[in-house]
């Protein structure tokens, strides 16, 4: 069937209705010993946060105080997880919202590194955790200031470095500029270096809940009578 396209001729709004349907009627259906909802939950995931990352930048222009993306605190019930579900977070974000999360988990799924558990620098990525054969846990790490090795980025020049203090916007006021001992230039904080970094762990309960929920927020523009402005999560039963 021809995907339903909004007014201005999208069709990301029906992508992620069909989504949520693929995953609801996964989750509903399939009676197996071996499901693996983690692994289409995080696809689904990356797919919402990718190719509909315009749409989720439009309903942004709506009225913030009754969207549920950017509402503080967070509402386990509809998105599946709080601020108890994060590990660490460097960034400053004073009233984090679902909004700053799922942007820090779409940035961990677009940018996977090799990720090092017990490196004291965990670098941008995803991983499992569990203590059994089951997947228990899924990580989250968004560490935008860290290459693929775990070593921090470096600057060319101090105006460089600060520009990027000036545009990202979410550094702690009192990070600094310092140069290194090869002439370029990294961030500090109170004398020793500093990134920013992310990390969430999400249960399967919890990225199921997430994801879902997502794409039910995303396919609003294809209701008939919606407001443009009222948002209502359609939840998955368990």
């Amino acid at each position: 069937m021809e995907y339903f396209k909004t007014e201005d001729g999208q069709i990301q709004a029906d992508l992620a209705r069909r989504l949520g349907i693929v995953l609801k009627q996964y989750h509903i259906q399939l009676i197996s010993s071996e499901k693996y909802e983690v692994s289409l939950s995080l696809s689904i995931l990356q797919t919402l946060l990718t190719n509909c990352v315009e749409l989720l930048n439009n309903l942004k222009t709506r009225d913030e105080q009754s969207n549920p993306l950017y509402q503080f605190p967070i509402d386990p019930t509809k998105w599946g997880f709080d601020e108890n579900n994060i590990i660490v977070n460097t960034f400053y974000q004073p009233y984090l919202t679902t909004e700053k999360v799922v942007r820090h988990i779409r940035n961990s799924l677009s940018h996977p590194t090799k990720i090092q558990l017990t490196s004291k620098e965990k670098t941008t990525g995803y991983i499992t955790k569990s203590d059994t054969p089951s997947i228990e846990k899924v990580l989250f790490i968004s560490s935008p200031d860290l290459n693929g090795k775990g070593n921090s980025k470096k600057y060319k020049s101090k105006q460089q470095a600060e520009e990027k203090i000036r545009i990202d916007g979410n550094f702690p006021t009192d990070v600094q500029v310092y140069q290194t001992e090869n002439n370029d230039f990294a961030f500090q904080q109170q004398g020793k270096p500093f990134h920013r970094i992310f990390e969430i762990v999400l249960s399967p309960e919890n990225l199921l809940t997430l994801t879902y929920s997502l794409a039910s927020y995303l396919s609003h523009p294809l209701l008939k009578t919606w407001d443009s402005n009222t948002f209502k999560i359609e939840k998955l039963a368990a």
